[in-house]
């Protein structure tokens, strides 16, 4: 490569460790005051394609909307997905330490009610408490989280929000002018003596990129904060492949392909306390996807995007002290077909329809040898089919009646179809419609108000509504068992939502940047699908469990996020508050969370080409429970964290930190563990 092609691409990384990189936590772009000729690109600028599935800065959508660099000095590094999302406001993770059982909860719903993209596909895994989603964060370029209801794009578990996982690409990591290159890590932390080893290699060219990577870690029990251990050895491979070829410049193939394996000695519920009973457990998860773009530069009317993907989740779990063996599977086969229709009557107008086509099946089996002719407990073989129709509006128009600024407006509407039918033929099917309209205006380039109402909906799944079989034993007096429920109806939310955002330039220093966003909203939501366990001794034990649809709920709760940056400080806050009852009964929700407020500042040191940062977590006592076990103290985590890069054309990375600093013994809502003690990280990268 050229000298000034080293030279372009070093000028390019810089810019990115000293700026772009920086900015993942907080999706607000920047614009200059009105007195100034233009935009001005700030650091804190960032893009989602998500919440729209059009790119737009994240600031200007009327909604919250965040984007995670998973580079970012304050998360890169990280071993779990609840590590690099710990900054974003009201995502919480039920579970405890353990790297399974991961599962996000949002805005007062869990991972059931809120939709999970890996690449754009659908990641639904059935899975109790072993977690419904499987990907390593070191294969990660990015994820976006958008808040509220999403069904009117995403369809059934729209419920809370969406959360993205985008992996990385050739593109990613090759700098203008380079063709080809590879990278390493090495990575180890203390409090569960995890070593990573990771091994890419990209390259490219005008018609093809491709990529392959390839990830190794091995862990040990995990410390905690109160001195104990938690069992939970685990030996995690990942791998991801990624190919594209443009047989025209309009016409784009892309093959994605990522596997993962975690051979892990846990309990049979990952998200317990207990570090007795423990089993032999392999999770695996395969995720393929085929995609074909189409968009013709001068032909408005045309972007086409087509996708046949296929999923496959299975867990195999054998008991260490006895023969019992089980399994769970599930299988997922579907195609999408979207494409973009653009109008425009000049500067003061323009939209863009968005409209497709959906369909997905899923097949779930179930396996355990110590149950009734082998049947697994609250495991149904099942097969569920859906189908969508969609389409949406995006309206820009400036000058509305003699009103000074521009109006953002996001119509949109979706039909659904579901069919559920279990082995012996019993079936459920239903529809649901999901409207929604976003508005959001700036009157100046400075100020930004939006409002939004938005329907979305659950719809049960297959071991909710044929789920048979042991729950649960008490050795000696007998089973609580499972009840099929096939009359079950569609969890729904309508949710409407006000905000204000602010941003500036030039506020203390030439080239610095302040913004922030603020949202409320309230949710009434019905017919929740919740397990009701009835348990007796008497006359015989110990009664039976069964999904059911409870009574009308209602949650509301407020989202903050803003960020001030100049070239030598960054200094961020968010904070967040869900509080959620059921109407009638007037009981708390269980997927509430207490006020939680995270401020992260950062010292830039562009002459030493690296920065070192304080996070602090502060989350308020959860006493809004119904009963005294649910409860949970108050904590205030503090990390430390610092980031080196390497100004040669061999790039150099070094992140090191300490999570959880004074040690704190605390323990998360929803969680059934204490998190993990005092925590020394360090990872070194090297590219060529």
């Amino acid at each position: 490569m050229s000298s000034a092609c080293q030279n372009s691409a070093l000028n390019i990384r810089q810019q990115l460790l000293l700026g772009g990189s920086l900015t993942a936590v907080f999706a607000m772009p920047s614009i200059a005051l009105a007195a100034e000729a233009s935009p001005v690109i700030s650091p804190l600028d960032t893009v989602s394609v998500v919440a729209t599935k059009s790119a737009h800065k994240a600031f200007d959508l009327p909604a919250m909307v965040t984007v995670v660099d998973v580079n970012e000095p304050a998360v890169a590094a990280s071993s779990r997905i609840k590590d690099v999302l710990r900054d974003v406001p009201g995502v919480e993770f039920n579970g405890s330490a353990r790297r399974n059982g991961q599962n996000i909860a949002l805005r007062g719903y869990s991972t059931e009610g809120i939709v999970i993209l890996l690449d754009g596909v659908r990641q639904r895994f059935e899975a109790g408490h072993d977690g419904q989603f499987f990907v390593d964060p070191a294969l990660l370029k990015k994820i976006e989280v958008v808040r509220g209801p999403s069904s009117t794009l995403y369809g059934a578990g729209g419920l809370g929000g969406v959360v993205a996982f985008e992996t990385v690409s050739a593109s990613d990591l090759l700098a203008p002018g380079e063709n080809s290159g590879a990278a390493m890590s090495l990575a180890n932390q203390s409090v569960n003596n995890e070593w990573l080893v990771s091994a890419t290699g990209f390259m490219r060219n005008d018609q093809f990129d491709a990529l392959a990577s390839i990830v190794s870690r091995n862990s040990g029990d995990i410390a905690l904060g109160d001195g104990s251990d938690l069992a939970a050895d685990d030996e995690v491979i990942s791998g991801l492949v990624k190919f594209g070829y443009s047989l025209t410049p309009q016409s784009t193939f892309k093959i994605d392909l990522q596997h993962y394996q975690n051979d892990s000695r846990e309990p049979n519920n990952p998200q317990s306390s207990s570090s007795l009973d423990l089993y032999d457990k392999t999770t695996t998860s395969t995720t393929a996807s085929l995609r074909y773009l189409y968009d013709e530069p001068g032909n408005d009317l045309l972007a086409l995007t087509s996708r046949v993907y296929y999923t496959n989740t299975e867990i195999e779990e054998s008991e260490r002290h006895s023969a019992r063996d089980m399994s769970r599977q599930l299988d997922s086969l579907g195609f999408s077909l979207e494409n973009k229709s653009r109008f425009g009557l000049g500067r003061d107008f323009s939209q863009t329809f968005h409209y497709g086509f959906e369909f997905y099946r899923e097949n779930q089996e179930g396996s355990d040898n110590s149950g009734f002719q082998g049947e697994a407990g609250g495991i149904p073989d099942a097969e569920t089919d859906f189908w969508g129709v969609f389409i949406q509006d995006e309206i820009r128009i400036v000058g509305v009646s003699g009103l000074p600024g521009e109006f953002f407006i996001v119509p949109g509407l979706r039909l659904d179809n579901y069919a559920i039918e279990n082995a012996a033929g019993v079936d459920l099917d239903a529809d649901e419609v999901s409207p929604k309209l976003a508005v959001s205006y700036a009157p100046q380039t400075w100020l930004m108000v939006f409002a939004s109402y938005a329907h979305g909906f659950r719809a049960p799944n297959m071991t909710e509504t044929f789920a048979t079989g042991v729950h649960f034993s008490i050795p000696g007096q007998g089973s609580n068992n499972f009840v099929p429920n096939p009359d079950l109806k569609p969890e729904t939310n309508d949710t409407f939502e006000y905000g204000v955002g602010m941003q500036f330039h030039n506020v203390l220093s030439p080239d610095d940047s302040l913004r922030f966003k603020w949202s409320h909203f309230d949710t009434d939501a019905d017919d929740f699908i919740d397990l009701e366990v009835n348990f007796s001794f008497a006359p015989v034990c110990c009664g039976t469990s069964r999904s059911v649809n409870v009574s009308q709920a209602e949650l509301w709760g407020y989202e903050f996020e803003g960020a001030y940056e100049n070239p030598r400080w960054r200094f961020s806050l968010t904070a967040a508050d869900v509080d959620g009852k059921n109407r009638k009964t007037r009981d708390y929700l269980t997927n509430i969370t207490p006020a939680t407020v995270v401020a992260n500042i950062q010292l830039k040191l562009p002459e030493w080409n690296s920065s070192l940062g304080w996070r602090a977590t502060f989350a308020d006592e959860h006493d809004e429970v119904n009963e005294a076990s649910e409860a949970r103290d108050s904590y205030r985590v503090h990390d430390v964290y610092y980031q080196w890069r390497s100004s040669g054309a061999r790039q150099v990375h070094i992140n090191v930190g300490i999570d959880n600093l004074f040690d704190e013994s605390y323990e998360r809502v929803f969680s059934g563990s204490l998190e993990s003690g005092r925590n020394y990280r360090a990872q070194l990268n090297y590219q060529w």
